[in-house]
């Protein structure tokens, strides 16, 4: 870009083993979230199959289950059994004779109506291979830990075992199912999904079970999950252990890949999903409810243990790593307020009970400087990163897992304030340990990560090998689907597109922002790191339009989501600054100009890198205007905090010089051109390398103010100068240029020229 915008200068979601994660709703059974109409299709837009008669919503009370399963032989000797089994051994054989549901017979009989209505409330998504009795349980568990009691007391479950007649049942066509499930669902009002396991739920895998979902998405139904009470104890466990788990969760998850008995079926429920919802509305309304279960699991649990003295050090410890949990998942949330609270409380614990070295104390301080790096501060997160990693390594040693994870993490801090030498130099030892002792998963991260610090330092041929390396494998270990996986796609697509190949940059990019969407919804922080990739792709395409609304859209989802300070957002506001620049709407350019300038000179400092380049692009916007004297004042703030040493010029500051340096070329300040691209060729000489295109455009500026430098002096009679810059520039010309380059060449006469003129003048 003209303008040096940080956009796809630094991979903001650069990865780490404790991964941001998707923003909640605000209740654990959400709403549909999109605002959007959609459009049921034709052949569901009829009356055929909607009648009540053909399908009543008969259903079961909760207790009945208990005297069904004692009367099929109990608890043990169900232990094996599937639903599909329940069916076949048990429904199927007492409701052969009367070919109606077990539902209507148990309505027949005043022995058991009690347990029936007419009126379901709740429909029950499951899958028919799970075990009987693990479905029931967690429908147990369910209303047990969800529902309040008289909600539990008067709930009538929908059960298709039960509710459904299970004779005859194939006799019915696709249209007349898809009809009564719409309609049946819309009536109940509330489905209830079964999650087992809750890693990869059964009944995500079948095509009937999503198609629940989607009728409970297009008629505003609740949606629910439920687990049993033994997976709801694993999955607090793991996530505890390792938030990670929830991100495989939401790699794994992929209701497309759902399939039915008939090939038919899935096809037909396959076509409805993609021509209305789509799949990825469908994934992300899954796992928006899930993780506020996930919320709503871990406050029960801690609010349900209470140590009865301080000196009851294991259930503090208990509920210190529940807090921990809950914090890491809060933060992963981007609720950072509560994450801030939860993770400092178990800290405190932790320090208090294991001591300062304990590994655990350790890691819930790593996890407090996760979360001030994801809040933009990052000042704050360096400081406890360097005390972790201290401790890591005289703790644990320089290659350990924990003490590698440490490394990448301080490493990213370090790029994100332009330290991109530390942060080298911490990458590299990270890789190096991690190639050497750890697992193939573990270094995808660690690829990724040094592929970033590559990137950032302009060496070009390091990063795109790391990055195509780290995405091919992470594809083959992870997943396409896997959040590291989305996360490198979505830095290799940065790289493409600051490389000119936009067409690698565009399909990636738009994978990458179809995975985040689906497995992180819309307000996430990666998703809206892809949205503002994406934007900026289509700039450099001059794709405007495109390009202007996927800007707003990111604006404004990070202003609603992480404030209007976070450098995240400052950078959106330079980036729709920098479009409406090229726009020409230079009034509204100006204002977010000045936001961003404004915003990250308080958060950040002065002497930042993105401070600078700000500065630098709110100049050149002056500039176009012809504002000179505004135009000049930001320049000169931009270089004011550069080194006297050349070669600790960063590459902000650089190309600030050389826009400062092309102005006053266009201003006649011959010289004052020519000794600060005389110093910004040198600084990026020794800081990018000869080849970047930063130096490129400062060597090619530097010969031009020597060349007409000569020349004034020429023109003036002051041949002594003269003979001194054209020879100079003829000189620096042959040196990057070649002897042979025709501009060479051009020099070399001049140069002659005025020597000779010089020598004529001295007889």
């Amino acid at each position: 870009m003209g303008d040096n915008s940080t956009q796809g200068c630094e991979a903001k979601n650069s990865l780490s083993r404790e991964n941001s994660m998707p923003k909640a709703a605000t209740t654990f059974s959400a709403q549909r979230e999109e605002t959007n109409v959609i459009m049921v299709p034709k052949d569901l837009d009829s009356d055929r199959g909607r009648d009540l008669k053909e399908f009543p919503l008969i259903g079961v009370k909760l207790e009945w289950f208990t005297q069904f399963i004692a009367e099929c032989g109990g608890r043990d000797a169900l232990a094996a059994m599937t639903t599909s089994d329940m069916c076949e051994k048990f429904v199927k054989p007492r409701t052969e004779a009367a070919q109606v549901s077990l539902c209507e017979m148990l309505a027949a009989d005043p022995k058991t109506t009690s347990f029936v209505s007419s009126r379901a409330t709740h429909f029950i998504s499951h899958a028919w291979a799970s075990p009987f009795l693990e479905t029931v349980a967690a429908i147990e568990n369910f209303f047990s830990e969800k529902v309040p009691n008289e909600v539990a007391e008067s709930a009538v479950l929908w059960f298709d075992l039960v509710s459904n007649c299970q004779h005859g049942v194939s006799s019915h066509d696709f249209d007349w199912w898809t009809g009564v499930f719409m309609n049946a669902i819309k009536n109940i009002g509330n489905v209830v999904m079964v999650m087992h396991p809750w890693k990869n739920p059964t009944p995500l895998q079948r095509a009937w079970c999503v198609y629940e979902l989607l009728s409970c998405i297009q008629t505003d139904s609740k949606f629910h999950v439920a687990l049993s009470e033994s997976e709801h104890e694993k999955c607090l466990n793991e996530l505890c252990e390792n938030s990670g788990q929830f991100l495989t969760f939401l790699g794994t998850i992929k209701s497309e890949a759902s399939q039915a008995g008939k090939i038919e079926d899935k096809e037909a429920i396959h076509s409805v999903i993609h021509s209305t919802v789509t799949f990825t509305v469908m994934d992300s309304h899954i796992f928006r409810v899930f993780e506020n279960w996930m919320v709503f699991a871990m406050k029960r649990r801690i609010d349900g243990l209470s140590p009865t003295s301080d000196s009851d050090a294991m259930i503090r410890l208990q509920i210190a790593r529940l807090q921990q949990g809950l914090g890491r998942l809060y933060k992963n949330l981007s609720k950072f307020t509560e994450a801030h609270l939860q993770l400092t409380i178990s800290l405190s614990v932790y320090t208090d009970l294991l001591g300062r070295e304990h590994p655990t104390t350790i890691s819930a301080l790593q996890t407090l400087a996760e979360l001030y790096s994801l809040q933009g501060r990052y000042t704050e997160a360096e400081n406890v990163y360097v005390n972790a990693l201290e401790d890591y390594r005289r703790v644990l040693g320089n290659t350990h897992r924990e003490t590698l994870v440490c490394m990448e993490n301080l490493a990213a801090v370090y790029r994100l304030q332009g330290n991109t030498t530390d942060a080298e130099v911490l990458s590299e030892e990270a890789f190096r340990h991690q190639s050497a002792t750890q697992g193939e998963a573990d270094n995808i991260v660690t690829m990724n990560s040094l592929a970033v610090t590559y990137f950032s330092q302009r060496q070009h041929q390091k990063a795109e090998a790391l990055y195509v390396k780290a995405l091919e494998a992470g594809r083959r270990v992870l997943g396409s689907s896997h959040h590291d996986t989305i996360t490198i796609m979505n830095n290799l697509a940065m790289f493409y597109e600051s490389q000119g190949k936009y067409e690698e940059a565009e399909a990636l990019n738009i994978e990458a922002l179809e995975q985040y969407r689906r497995t992180l919804g819309n307000s996430h922080m990666g998703t809206l790191q892809s949205i503002d990739t994406l934007a900026s792709l289509y700039v450099s395409q001059e794709k405007y339009d495109k390009a202007e609304a996927l800007y707003i859209e990111a604006l404004e989802g990070r202003r609603r989501e992480i404030g209007n300070s976070h450098p995240d957002t400052l950078e959106s506001v330079n980036n729709l600054a920098l479009l409406y620049k090229y726009q020409q709407k230079y009034r509204d350019a100006e204002s977010l100009y000045i936001e961003a300038v404004d915003g990250t000179r308080q958060t950040m400092g002065s002497s930042h890198h993105n401070t600078v380049t700000f500065l630098c692009n709110l100049a050149l916007l002056y500039q176009a205007e012809g504002k000179t004297k505004e135009a000049e004042e930001r320049f000169l703030e931009a270089i004011s905090g550069r080194d006297p040493v050349p070669g600790k010029n960063k590459p902000a500051l650089l190309h600030a010089m050389k826009c400062l340096g092309v102005f006053y070329g266009e201003q006649g300040r011959l010289m004052d051109a020519y000794e600060l691209l005389r110093d910004g060729t040198e600084g990026a000489l020794k800081v990018l390398g000869t080849d970047d295109p930063d130096t490129v455009a400062l060597r090619n500026n530097f010969l031009l103010s020597l060349w007409s430098l000569g020349m004034f002096y020429k023109e003036e009679g002051m041949l002594v100068e003269a003979a001194k810059f054209l020879r100079e520039s003829a000189d620096e010309a042959a040196k990057f240029l070649g002897t042979s380059h025709p501009d060479t060449l051009e020099m070399e006469r001049e140069a002659a020229i005025a020597r000779n003129l010089l020598v004529e003048a001295d007889k």
